[in-house]
């Protein structure tokens, strides 16, 4: 069963988690924040464990094997509660009152703590943000309370100032791809790529390694990629059919191909600025990026990720994804190829 070691990097926060478990000096409040997908839910569940664990080793470490290891892991002790939300945009007045602020007064059940973990943190509404702070100041002793953000911009600064902030960083890329072929058995070059293609985020670095179409899906992006400078308007109709069908799975494909182009547009202007192959993510396209870098300008390579950006945003709002992309490699070709 997983545990603190497990958690790959965040070292400062292991660290810190881990020692309070082991004093038992846990606070009120936390705050993880961090990107979708960086690992806060599993961090949580990790520290709840801790915090419960009836046979916890000397390091802080749940033992994994205890009854109460074994239901929080799978979402079952009646002490860890997560606060769920109906509508997908917000947390409710009613959701938080009525699933943390009221239910925090009632006593544990088995424990001598109760937990709660609240994904989302970001998405409750100001109102409902007043309500838990009463929570927030006057606590039961008895209270954790776990919030998991994406971004704190929208939260009050009453509420962060009183939890523990425990932000969450990039996991190095080395240490990624170390992850990813000793836990997940991934193949050398797919470890690679999936590491480069996470910037520092575990879960989409398992996500990667884990799908076997983001090899293809990878090669064709940059299979297209070789072609954007020089690619006639026919020939970017039919690459864009490809990747413009309204099924579900190509339009995750379509989405995979665009971050990857994100992914070149980045490296460029690296590459431009640098001079340097250090920091590239499309490691294999060296020989590309170098030339495309020579021949563009930051101008142009600025324009071709606005027009990126205003393709996705056109495709979001229903725009036809072949006339969206039909306008975005036109005018890459345009930029990329140095006439502006």
């Amino acid at each position: 069963m997983p545990g603190f070691r497990d958690i790959v990097g965040q070292t400062h926060i292991k660290n810190l988690l881990m020692r309070t478990a082991r004093e038992g000096t846990a606070s009120h409040a936390y705050l993880l924040a961090g990107e979708e997908k960086a690992g806060k839910t599993f961090i949580a569940r990790i520290f709840a464990q801790a915090l419960l664990c009836e046979r916890r080793a000397e390091s802080g470490e749940p033992c994994g094997q205890c009854p109460s290891c074994k239901k929080v892991m799978a979402d079952a002790h009646p002490d860890v509660r997560t606060v769920v939300h109906e509508k997908e945009g917000s947390i409710r007045v009613s959701e938080i009152i009525e699933q943390l602020v009221d239910d925090a007064y009632l006593t544990p059940y088995a424990a001598e703590r109760k937990i709660y973990i609240v994904p989302d943190a970001h998405l409750i509404t100001r109102d409902a943000q007043n309500k838990l702070l009463k929570t927030l100041e006057e606590p039961p002793s008895y209270v954790t309370i776990l919030l998991l953000a994406t971004g704190t911009d929208a939260m009050l600064p009453t509420i962060k100032s009183r939890c523990v902030p425990l932000p969450l960083r990039p996991v190095p890329t080395q240490e990624l791809y170390a992850f990813l072929r000793k836990q997940q058995g991934a193949s050398e070059y797919k470890a690679s790529l999936s590491a480069r293609f996470a910037r520092g985020n575990t879960g989409k670095a398992i996500a990667h390694a884990s799908d076997p179409q983001f090899e293809t899906n990878a090669r064709a992006a940059m299979r297209l990629i070789e072609t954007l400078r020089n690619v006639t308007v026919p020939e970017t109709n039919k690459q864009m059919k490809a990747i413009s069908s309204e099924n579900a799975t190509e339009r995750e494909t379509r989405e995979e191909v665009l971050n990857i182009i994100r992914c070149l547009l980045r490296d460029l202007m690296v590459y431009k600025a640098t001079g340097e192959k250090e920091h590239l993510i499309l490691e294999e396209q060296e020989e590309y990026i170098r030339d495309t870098a020579a021949t563009s300008t930051f101008r142009g390579l600025a324009e071709t990720a606005e027009a990126l950006r205003t393709a996705r945003t056109r495709i979001e709002a229903n725009v036809s994804p072949v006339y969206a992309l039909e306008l975005f490699f036109v005018k890459a070709r345009d930029c990329l190829g140095g006439n502006t």
